[in-house]
């Protein structure tokens, strides 16, 4: 995979689809990613249906994800958000 998925970044698209997106039953959704928090309030998600990137403490992070394609798909749609909205 040529890309790789930066914490940070994805941290603060996560705010975005809070701060812009539509509240659901499975959390807010902006652009085709949805958001959500742990029961905790120290791990998020993200998803767009094929690819969930979970954020936990110390930004730690992992990816379920069918293929690379789909996660670079997935990193494009967080970098379009943040480039939309921020």
């Amino acid at each position: 995979m040529s890309e790789k998925i930066e914490a940070g970044n994805a941290l603060r698209a996560f705010q975005t689809v809070i701060d812009n997106g539509t509240k659901t039953d499975k959390g807010y959704l902006l652009d085709g990613l949805t958001a959500d928090t742990g029961f905790d309030g120290y791990t998020v998600s993200l998803s767009d249906g094929a690819v969930t990137l979970t954020l936990m403490f110390h930004q730690t992070f992992s990816v379920d994800s069918p293929n690379s394609r789909a996660t670079e798909n997935f990193i494009k749609r967080l970098d379009s958000v943040l480039d939309k909205y921020q």
